[in-house]
């Protein structure tokens, strides 16, 4: 069996920090006992600043070891951490996320971004997440995107940092909404597209998902918890459209975030 979220979230305070992963570590252990041959892999994104200094005493990879010591199937929990263009005000603190990525163990930087729907004015969004890929690249950590109405000035960002020396280390769209041609444009930088129901509802998304190749695809819930089985639904949603098996979407999506939160 598969189970594979590849975007999921924490949000809160204080003990549902430690609740959400003493949840997501039980549900893993669950599974884990019912045979051998078990795949879970899950990509949890963090972007309330309000606990990187909690987090800061949290080692992920740790905990993840402990987890998984003995276990007769596979586990892989990838932690990104950034500031969330919708909740941008000023006042974001790099250099606390720069050391927050390294003192937990988190395997990428994000979810960052910019995202046109909101009021946070673009200059703001822009220079912010500037200063991610700036983070990511000197820790040499792949990014989580977002993005809303803003693939033209995401992609011209990281082109034109990259042709001025800076270092992008694979970069993951989360709720990947684009044409064909968009997606093209983000493969330079060796995208992982990340689908939910939601994207997958739209009939154009859907054929330009089912265009990637299998080794650019995973599935997401975008929930407040480790959900697999929305994720696995949106899997089913692209294995009908393409025509292929759903647990081998599956099996290509856990690989992919295993790849990605390496």
């Amino acid at each position: 069996m598969i189970l594979a979220d590849s975007h999921c979230h924490i949000a809160g305070k204080g003990e549902r920090k430690n609740s959400f992963f003493g949840a997501l570590a039980g549900r893993a252990a669950e599974v884990g006992e019912q045979g051998d041959g078990y795949k879970i892999a899950a990509g949890v994104c963090l972007h309330d600043s309000r606990l990187w200094g909690e987090l800061s005493v949290f080692d992920l990879r740790r905990e993840v070891s402990k987890l998984s010591a003995g276990a007769a199937w596979e586990l892989c929990i990838g932690l990104a951490l950034g500031f969330h263009p919708r909740f941008l005000d000023g006042t974001e603190d790099f250099p606390l996320l720069e050391r927050a990525l390294q003192s937990c163990g988190a395997s990428a930087v994000g979810e960052t971004g910019l995202d046109y729907s909101v009021s946070i004015p673009k200059e703001l969004q822009k220079k912010a997440f500037l200063r991610h890929l700036e983070i990511a690249g000197k820790l040499g950590l792949p990014v989580v995107l977002h993005s809303v109405r803003a693939h033209a000035d995401i992609l011209d960002i990281m082109e034109s940092f990259s042709c001025s020396g800076g270092k992008i280390c694979g970069v993951m769209l989360h709720a990947a909404r684009a044409s064909s041609e968009i997606f093209k444009r983000y493969e330079k930088f060796g995208a992982l597209f990340s689908f939910g129901e939601r994207e997958l509802s739209n009939e154009k998304i859907a054929a330009a998902a089912a265009a990637l190749p299998g080794g650019s695809i995973c599935f997401e819930s975008d929930s407040d918890s480790f959900n697999p089985g929305v994720a696995a639904r949106a899997a089913g949603m692209l294995a009908d459209k393409m025509g292929i098996c759903q647990e081998k979407l599956l099996e290509k999506s856990a690989e992919n975030i295993k790849k990605f939160f390496r």
